[in-house]
């Protein structure tokens, strides 16, 4: 057993890389668009309010941004739970960054060349040479603003990933000959400290969730731990009031059994 996320640019290979690998391994091979779909369904939420917010980054000042904050929180959710069975393959943006904190998961990057990308943009798309190229440049600017804004990571940072490969110079079926022996190796396969820390990830997003699901804007305002049960709940906000309401919700949410309110009272945050 093993989790796997791919992280791919557009055209770029990594769906196909996904797909044969989950293949070969008798895994469910989810993507980033299933996973949004999902998590609409699940919140009932708009889905086109979730592809946004895990597409366009929010400008610092926009008020938007705690909405934002919070649906991609929800996308985090689901995708932390699609995960509770130890034996999925995810492809697209951010897995690996969605699923930080979760121990022994093999986080894996795939490039490929220029021509690679045009060539499967303009076949899949019925596009010339230079729309295709114009293309690719616009998601690859408009994906890296959106890891930078609402993540705080560079895209292409090569410490977020474990192993990357071009494949410029590798066939899809010699990535995937790797990969399929790398997820049994000790180092990826998940054990209790994958189960805890994805558990206690579980909770946190799901206190998050609750939280913000009451009222949006409050995603800035708060931030979640939890720890086998005990959340503690933590950020700034105008009164006393306003945060013992937010534990109380927090006190409310499946799982938990104990909240701690560590909630600063003050001025530094306006509603």
């Amino acid at each position: 057993m093993a989790i796997v996320t791919i992280s791919r640019g557009t055209f770029s290979g990594g769906k196909e890389v996904a797909e044969k690998l989950a293949n070969r391994l008798n895994y469910s091979c989810v993507s980033r668009e299933m996973v949004i779909t999902e998590a609409a369904q699940y919140f009932s939420i708009d889905e086109s309010q979730l592809s946004d917010a895990m597409a366009e980054a929010p400008s610092i000042l926009s008020s938007d941004r705690p909405i934002s904050a919070s649906n991609v929180n929800f996308v985090r959710f689901v995708l932390l739970k699609r995960i509770r069975n130890m034996d999925l393959v995810y492809h697209g943006l951010a897995g690996d960054m969605l699923l930080r904190g979760v121990k022994k998961i093999l986080r894996v990057r795939i490039f490929a060349g220029t021509d690679y990308r045009v060539d499967a943009a303009m076949a899949a798309h019925g596009i010339d040479h230079e729309k295709a190229v114009e293309m690719i440049q616009e998601l690859d600017t408009k994906r890296n603003k959106w890891a930078q804004v609402v993540l705080g990571v560079e895209w292409n940072d090569p410490s977020l990933y474990d192993i990357s490969f071009n494949l410029k110079y590798m066939n899809i079926d010699s990535v995937v000959n790797v990969l399929e022996k790398l997820t049994r190796c000790e180092e990826f396969t998940p054990d209790e400290t994958t189960t805890k820390s994805l558990e206690d990830l579980i909770l946190s997003s799901n206190v998050w969730a609750a939280i913000t699901q009451h009222k949006q804007s409050w995603s800035h305002l708060v931030h979640v731990m939890a720890e086998d049960g005990r959340v503690t709940v933590y950020g700034d906000v105008v009164s006393r009031k306003l945060a013992d309401a937010i534990c109380t919700i927090a006190g409310g949410a499946d799982g938990v059994k104990e909240v701690v309110n560590n909630i600063n009272v003050g001025t530094k945050w306006l509603l």
